[in-house]
């Protein structure tokens, strides 16, 4: 007889009361639309990045919620900004961990509730504040660490501008805040897990002209299941620097150039676990030109594993060409990404390459495998048959970098050791993506993923093939 279902948990309360609060609020500031309304900044992933003070003179509000996007305080230029997301997501994993892991043929809920409160005091200075919900109901074998996050202040910073132009711009940022960087295959806010990612220190921001460097010294943030509970990771520091901008020396496009530092308490791969210092140094272009789109990254990665040196690294590129003629704009892509893996368990040096803080994006939505010690291989198609649905479907292959390394997930524990079989193929993995944006603050996604476990998986049993299905409900405003 199978794990039984749980019942609801009390914290669902949290969920219902959020929600009964996104019904009400905006009957108190609603207003008709406008023939004409203000143009309306579009909502950003990272919602700090938000500008609302376009809703300064509008004569009328061309959305409902526009009554809370600006809302003028004591001073002439001091406003304040609020919003929010609610997230409803289903998932189901038949055979997750490859069968190492309780099967879950019912699946389970997830829910997410982010509101934020922005507070502009002039140019010079801000505070932001955002509190997170995560929850999850019927899981087998319980919530994982990403899943259930019942009530915390997820951000709490202040930004001080020391020096502000038309271009250029000086800012200090301190506190809690999510962390952005290139396309988050170092440094992102896990967008795909049900808890976003946050950290505690201080930002550097300087922008000059089309360009803006960044400078950061911080820690993780642990996500703790209870109320207000979330501490900084004692075990873990992170500090960096790098810039991005356009490079027409070398032809249309942007470039980024980063360095980051880790020091990581108890670090875990297929060889040992151990104290390391890790640095990694990196380079990425990216851009169009006519019809072809591109995105190319290389990283280098050195520093201690305990007493022996880190030799890693990361190639990616991500290629596509628009078939401007066709119906639905079809674009054809290849992503491939090659990361390293450890050469010989029994030699002092480390070459398995640490992601540090990624999105789950390496093998899909999904995120049934991490980078390290993997080959991938991504053909993909996307096209968009209505304006309001893109369709994207794709075939990765996986290989092991190193037959003497292990594969691993997407927070670098170890999923298989890699000294049971000199196998290389992984497996393949075949996935039909579903996104449509049905207004300004309803979209829905949806995904069905099939993995056909390969060669090493099978002679590192268990080797089941793994069938992931999950499709979410998104609000934001």
């Amino acid at each position: 007889m199978g794990p039984q279902r749980r019942s609801t948990s009390p914290s669902a309360a949290v969920a219902w009361a959020f929600t009964l609060a996104l019904s009400w609020t905006p009957a108190a500031g609603a207003q008709s639309a406008p023939a004409d309304p203000v143009a309306r900044p579009a909502y950003q992933q990272y919602r700090y990045d938000e500008d609302w003070s376009v809703l300064k003179d509008a004569p009328q509000h061309g959305d409902v919620w526009d009554g809370i996007k600006y809302v003028p305080l004591k001073r002439d230029d001091w406003y304040l900004s609020a919003g929010g997301e609610a997230r409803w997501r289903y998932e189901q994993v038949r055979q997750p961990g490859f069968g190492s892991q309780p099967d879950d043929p019912n699946g389970y809920a997830l829910q997410r509730y982010l509101f934020h409160t922005d507070w502009h005091f002039g140019t010079r200075a801000r505070a932001f504040i955002e509190i997170q919900s995560g929850l999850e109901d019927g899981r087998n074998g319980g919530p994982r660490p990403t899943d259930r996050n019942t009530l915390d202040l997820h951000q709490a910073f202040v930004d001080v501008k020391f020096h502000a132009s038309d271009r250029d711009s000086v800012t200090l940022r301190l506190g809690r805040h999510e962390v952005a960087f290139g396309a988050g295959r170092l440094i992102s806010a896990a967008e795909g897990l049900n808890v976003r990612r946050s950290f505690d220190g201080a930002r550097l921001i300087v922008k000059r002209g089309a360009w803006t460097w960044n400078s950061t010294a911080m820690r993780l943030v642990q996500s703790a299941p209870g109320v207000f509970d979330d501490r900084s990771d004692s075990g873990l520091v992170s500090w960096g620097a790098g810039g991005n901008g356009p490079r027409p020396w070398l032809g249309p496009g942007n470039l980024a150039v980063y360095y980051i530092g880790v020091r990581r308490r108890n670090a875990r791969f297929d060889q040992g676990a151990a104290d390391a210092t890790r640095h990694s140094a990196g380079i990425r272009v990216w851009g169009s030109a006519g019809r072809a789109d591109y995105d190319e990254e290389a990283i280098v990665q050195w520093g201690t594993f305990g007493q022996d040196p880190i030799r890693a690294y990361a190639i990616a590129s991500d290629i596509g060409w628009v078939v401007a003629s066709a119906g639905g704009h079809p674009r054809v892509g290849t992503r491939v990404f090659v990361a390293s893996g450890d050469r010989d368990p029994l030699a002092p040096k480390l070459n398995s390459f640490d992601p540090l803080f990624p999105s789950i994006a390496y093998s899909g939505k999904a995120g049934l495998v991490g980078p390290t010690n993997l080959v991938t291989v991504d053909p993909s198609l996307s096209f968009t048959p209505h304006p309001l649905l893109r369709v994207t479907t794709d075939w990765a292959m996986f290989w092991r970098t190193s037959t003497q390394d292990g594969i691993y997930g997407i927070n670098v524990a170890v999923l298989r050791t890699g000294q049971q079989s000199t196998a290389r193929f992984v497996g393949s993995q075949a996935n039909v993506e579903l996104e449509a944006r049905l207004t300004m603050h309803v979209s829905v996604w949806a995904s069905i993923v099939y993995f056909n476990t390969g060669r090493f998986l099978r002679e590192t049993p268990p080797g089941l093939d793994t069938r992931y299905v999950a499709g979410h409900l998104s609000y934001r405003f």
